[in-house]
């Protein structure tokens, strides 16, 4: 098990050139947030363009989703027989093949080129354990996790702003080209940068044994994480693709202080990551924060929903988008930390966790749609979704703990 005390050994063979891969992790992890949601600030003007249903419009939103999902496990099982740099290089620039959606006119288009999109992050996110468990000293990991989950917020949150800014200064298809630009100029940075380097200690690593990786997917935990997220992220997807065209439709809002409600609650995660990371941290127990969120995060979702205008309305936002990452550092180090890691385990647990977590990305927003659609309602399609949540309190009280601060409990007792 990868212990968080650091060790003196440790401490003398992290280099100073983490920070440098720290940064370019940080990065990328921006690129993928803005990649994920740089329709959804702008979709009813996507739907308009295309003439699409609700559930057409989820779709345009989700489809990164639905081939993230189908690609994320195969490729955490591939790619750990290759160099880090080509194939984070190749994935990394897949995210900004959205460069050329002023180049392709057509709904179908606009999928193929949001499925690359997915095809690009389920190759190099996988990757990431990979890359801290060979750069970050262990005390270092829930902080690096967090910093690197709070940049996604960060990406999904210029998404939401500047989208509708970007649109009404050229129109919607250059500001996604633009965002795919910024995203390929980044895979060049990383390639230029990046340093190969052993998981800290110095110990070569043993060859990559498939079916090492392959058992991994039959513990209990990782059936556990998985199940974890698949409420949350299903809500967080969901509030970020339709709140925008609630808020317009239902609310009067422009689509301007629309897309700024979402950017909110999308840019509320960046300080929960690191609120979260230092608490997991300091703690040293990895479950209480995980417990806690999964109690309340259902009805935090449904608030931003019935919360009246004004004051209310933004601290409901807030809150929920709050919610729904403070977890994510503690969840996120657990595979790092399960007795018998190594990269490439902590690598398809993390392909597991995203895997699950995507598919009901991808399924919740276009059944709200088609709720939305049949119903006529914004509260009922919303609602169903945000009732799914209570997934990760029940993950949490089976989850094994696996900080430091375990080792501290009476008789090993579970909190």
């Amino acid at each position: 098990m990868v212990d968080t005390d650091t060790s003196e050994s440790a401490a003398v063979e992290a280099p100073p050139y983490r920070f440098v891969i720290y940064a370019l992790v940080v990065l990328m992890h921006l690129m993928l947030g803005i990649a994920f949601l740089a329709p959804a600030s702008v979709l009813p003007l996507v739907m308009e363009s295309y003439d699409l249903t609700r559930s057409e419009g989820g779709f345009a939103v989700t489809s990164i989703t639905l081939v993230f999902t189908a690609v994320t496990i195969p490729a955490a099982i591939i790619v750990t027989r290759w160099n880090i740099r080509p194939v984070f290089g190749v994935g990394w620039a897949l995210l900004g093949v959205t460069a050329l959606t002023p180049f392709l006119s057509g709904f179908w288009w606009f999928i193929v080129l949001r499925s690359v999109q997915g095809v690009g992050a389920g190759a190099i996110v996988p990757l990431t354990a990979s890359i801290i468990m060979r750069w970050a000293p262990p005390r270092e990991v829930p902080i690096v996790n967090a910093v690197a989950l709070a940049s996604i917020t960060v990406g999904l949150a210029v998404a939401q702003y500047l989208g509708p800014p970007l649109a009404g200064w050229i129109n919607w298809e250059w500001a996604i080209g633009i965002e795919g630009i910024v995203a390929a100029a980044g895979a060049v940075l990383f390639v230029v940068l990046w340093r190969e380097r052993e998981a800290l200690g110095g110990v070569p690593p043993e060859p990559v044994k498939i079916g090492a990786i392959l058992s991994v997917f039959r513990r209990r935990e990782t059936w556990l994480m998985s199940f974890a997220v698949t409420g949350p992220w299903a809500q967080f997807i969901t509030l970020n693709t339709w709140l925008p065209s609630y808020y317009e439709e239902e609310r009067g809002l422009s689509l301007a202080a629309a897309g700024l409600m979402a950017g909110i609650f999308s840019l509320a995660g960046a300080p929960a990551n690191i609120i979260g990371g230092i608490v997991t941290t300091f703690v040293g127990r990895r479950r209480p924060v995980i417990i806690w969120s999964g109690l309340i995060i259902g009805a935090a979702g449904i608030t931003t929903i019935y919360a009246p205008a004004g004051i209310l309305l933004l601290t409901a936002v807030v809150v929920a988008g709050f919610l729904h990452w403070i977890y994510e550092p503690s969840l996120f180090t657990i595979p790092i930390e399960l007795p018998g890691s190594s990269p490439e385990r902590a690598g398809a647990i993390w392909a597991s966790i995203l895997t699950a977590g995507n598919a009901s990305s991808f399924i919740a927003p276009i059944i709200a749609g088609f709720i939305i659609d049949e119903t006529g309602s914004f509260l009922i399609g919303i609602g169903v979704v945000c009732a799914t949540s209570f997934t990760l309190f029940i993950a949490g009280v089976l989850l094994p703990e696996t900080g430091p601060g375990r080792l501290n409990t009476p008789q090993g007792a579970r909190t």
